[in-house]
């Protein structure tokens, strides 16, 4: 495991926290390419999921400053772009 470490009492650099995340979800065992925005959109959907997509709360947790931007984790959870073209496509 090589970590771009700044050593003791200093911050971690951007590398050293993607490493970290990629390291310890190879050792949970997720395959899946990782980064802290994965991890960080993935906690972020997952409360939208838990909370019955109560948008103040999620905005909360998430930290936006903006509605709109947990509105877009919204629309892309419930995969609703995708319905309203389908929705369109049928009437055309």
């Amino acid at each position: 495991m090589v970590l771009a470490y700044n050593g003791n009492g200093k911050r971690l650099s951007g590398e050293a926290i993607r490493s970290l995340v990629c390291n310890l979800c190879k050792k949970a065992g997720i395959t899946k390419q990782m980064s802290p925005h994965r991890v960080r959109h993935s906690s972020i959907t997952t409360v939208l999921d838990n909370n019955n997509g109560n948008y103040r709360a999620t905005q909360r947790f998430s930290r936006h400053s903006k509605s709109d931007t947990v509105m877009k984790y919204d629309d892309n959870r419930q995969k609703l772009q995708k319905k309203m073209t389908d929705i369109i496509a049928d009437l055309v």
